[in-house]
């Protein structure tokens, strides 16, 4: 079991965000007053094992860069506590428009997101949730390090035992891969997932979708697209994008998993040339691309947070108890390794560090604060959602369950403060108000 003393060493603050299975809260550090997010997970029968998935990836994953630092957690009769570093720049939608917005800025947060994949992978594990949703900056900063947020879809896998064929129909129907749909989930439907990701963000469209009718999409036709249409870039939303990025999320986006490339062989891809500067430079994306990525992740925020809850309700598979993960072995080299060979380890993967990268990279890992880290220590860092709405009582019951999660104190009432402690962190809270 884990620690049932929280509050010897954190005191919880005020809402930060709500939805789906948890309830994030501010957490602040009793010795240090250092400020933290805090997860807090109920602990009923149907969140057993998406708790226990998310504790694994994050202890896993602990000190990779674009992933929300773990810092503990916790438990008490009711919940599970994880405490996270603090992100304080929003989710990555409220960002769309607000600054420089050009290839280039979307060519870098694919590269935090594809870092992402390359450490879930080489840590044998899946992501399985992969969409802009999922990530926040760490800061209101220009150049702030894009991070990862939720993991409650991750499990582990066996190289010689994939694909995986006991996962359902879990995450975001948009993003799933075709062989998903089949039962047959591998490493590569995640790159899939990065690829529909690159494309929204590209062109503020889902590459397969409901077309006759994208504002009430049913599920089957969402499914259907992804089988069945071809990838079209003679569409008007792909007018000005360069020949590169057409090529990146053509690769990314191949029906057949086996002819996509892997994380670390994306990062390679010329379209990702460049540094986290790179987010400012380049012909700025039309207007409309803009708009419409706005539109989806901003004006619909409260909307697709209920949407997407009710998907998760319908479509969890809560029966398939993970397996146990296995890890690569790590050499204990005790040579010592500065800067500079850190930026040539992790550039010969295709990664691309600037200093401040490196430096709270170093944070993490140098715990003497010598400037200096043992390669083990480093490896050790970086190894591997209506046809519904026809059934009446099940819609009504779906709802029910969305109403519930959104009603924290189960008064009946979903009030004006409970709604914007859902939205507060995906939204500056001007536009909340």
């Amino acid at each position: 079991g884990l620690p049932m003393n929280l509050k010897d060493h954190f005191d919880l603050g005020r809402p930060l965000g709500h939805g789906g299975n948890a309830v994030v809260v501010r957490a602040i550090s009793r010795h240090t007053g250092k400020e933290y997010a805090c997860k807090c997970i109920s602990k009923r029968a149907d969140h057993k094992f998406a708790i226990q998935r998310e504790l694994d990836a994050v202890r896993k994953l602990r000190g990779a860069l674009n992933i929300a630092a773990f810092e503990d957690a916790y438990e008490d009769n009711e919940h599970v506590y994880i405490i996270t570093e603090l992100c304080r720049g929003g989710e990555l939608w409220h960002r769309v428009g607000d600054k420089h917005y050009s290839e280039r800025t979307v060519a870098s947060y694919m590269r935090a997101v594809l870092r992402t994949l390359a450490q879930f992978h080489s840590h044998r594990l899946l992501h399985r949730d992969i969409k802009p949703g999922n990530f926040m900056l760490l800061s209101e900063d220009e150049r702030s390090p894009l991070k990862a947020i939720d993991f409650g879809l991750a499990v582990s896998f066996d190289a010689e035992q994939l694909p995986r064929s006991d996962l359902g129909l879990e995450g975001t129907p948009w993003f799933m891969a075709p062989e998903v749909l089949s039962s047959a989930v591998v490493p590569a439907s995640d790159i899939w997932s990065a690829g529909v990701m690159a494309h929204q963000l590209l062109t503020g469209r889902f590459p397969f979708d409901d077309r006759a009718n994208p504002g009430r999409p049913a599920i089957s036709k969402i499914w259907q697209s992804i089988l069945l249409d071809k990838l079209n870039f003679k569409r008007s939303c792909w007018d000005g994008i360069s020949d590169e990025g057409k090529d990146f999320v053509a690769q990314l986006l191949n029906k057949d998993p086996a002819k996509r490339p892997t994380a670390k062989e994306a990062l390679k891809h010329p379209w990702l040339r460049g540094s986290v500067s790179d987010r400012s430079t380049g012909k700025p994306l039309s207007l409309k691309v803009v708009q419409r990525i706005q539109r989806y992740g901003q004006s619909s925020q409260f909307k697709r947070t209920v949407l997407e809850f009710i998907v998760e309700e319908m479509l969890a598979a809560r029966s398939a108890e993970p397996a146990d993960a296995t890890s690569c072995p790590v050499g204990r080299g005790a040579t010592p390794v500065v800067t500079s060979p850190i930026i040539c380890c992790v550039g010969g993967a295709g990664y691309k560090l600037d200093t401040g990268e490196v430096d709270r990279l170093l944070d993490q890992l140098d715990l003497g604060h010598t400037g200096r880290v043992a390669k083990g220590q480093f490896a050790a860092s970086q190894i591997d959602w209506g046809a519904l709405q026809q059934d009446h009582a099940r819609w009504l019951d779906c709802v029910r369950r969305a109403f519930a999660e959104f009603d924290a104190d189960g008064d009946g009432v979903c009030s004006v403060d409970e709604i914007v402690a859902c939205l507060k962190t995906k939204l500056p809270l001007t536009e909340v108000r």
